[in-house]
């Protein structure tokens, strides 16, 4: 997961990057083909480039929970569904750039995989909080031997 999961995050950032050169450019002189080059250009990355990575992390998170029993079974099947949406949506490129389209690169449609996403997060943590309480899961410290 950390291995697909930083370049996830340094895509993220290329396309905050390229959305802040576009805001930036309205301060300065406001060239609108500039801006819309910018937006556009970050669009793929949030897309279905993005969608692509996150169905990865997605399904090695689903893989290692499955078959190490970190978490409950069924948050890896809420992993392997999430993955399974973010390659759905990920031909959404194909729609064009209009942003109010719900099929485009960066229509409404592209909300539904971060959706997915962001509850499988939720479920994890929640599952990780839960089963720190109920004392399942021993620390290092609780292992080692009294000297």
């Amino acid at each position: 997961m950390f291995g697909v999961g930083v370049p996830l995050v340094a895509l993220e950032l290329v396309a905050d990057g390229l959305e802040a050169g576009a805001a930036l450019d309205t301060v300065a002189k406001g060239e609108p083909t500039v801006v819309r080059g910018l937006m556009e250009a970050s669009f793929p990355l949030y897309g279905a480039i993005g969608m692509i990575k996150a169905a990865l992390l997605l399904a090695s998170a689903g893989y290692a929970t499955l078959v190490k029993g970190a978490l409950p079974r069924w948050t890896g099947w809420v992993a392997y569904t999430a993955a399974a949406i973010n390659l759905a949506v990920a031909p959404s490129i194909l729609g064009g750039p209009d942003p109010t389209a719900f099929w485009s690169a960066s229509g409404y449609v592209t909300f539904i995989p971060q959706v997915a996403m962001l509850l499988w997060f939720l479920v994890a943590s929640i599952s990780m909080l839960r089963r720190g309480k109920a004392g399942t899961t021993t620390t290092v410290h609780e292992r080692a031997p009294a000297v």
